[in-house]
């Protein structure tokens, strides 16, 4: 399919600069910016691979602050899950 954009010549300047930042040609960082804005395709997609393509993109809304809390509940359960693996013989995780 082809898609025709009429951009302002301002707006065409930005895209190629981003592009050239990018290190690609136009058409491809074009692609690739519509691409990852569109829905997985449910009928043919692994579930799981949709759940972890939604986790990816709730994580890049994240703040530092909510990636540390994030982090510090997930230490806290390696903690105590690796204490009750030992206490039960066990290797930890």
């Amino acid at each position: 399919m082809t898609v025709t954009i009429d951009l302002s010549p301002k707006e065409e300047a930005q895209l190629a600069q981003e592009a050239r930042n990018a290190g690609l040609d136009t058409a491809t960082l074009v692609k690739k910016l519509v691409t990852e804005h569109l829905s997985p395709n449910t009928e043919n997609s692994d579930p799981t691979l949709q759940l972890f393509a939604e986790w990816k993109k709730e994580d890049a809304q994240m703040t530092p602050e909510e990636m540390e809390q994030e982090q510090r509940i997930w230490s806290e359960f390696e903690r105590r899950t690796n204490e009750t693996r030992r206490e039960l013989g066990m290797r930890e995780l």
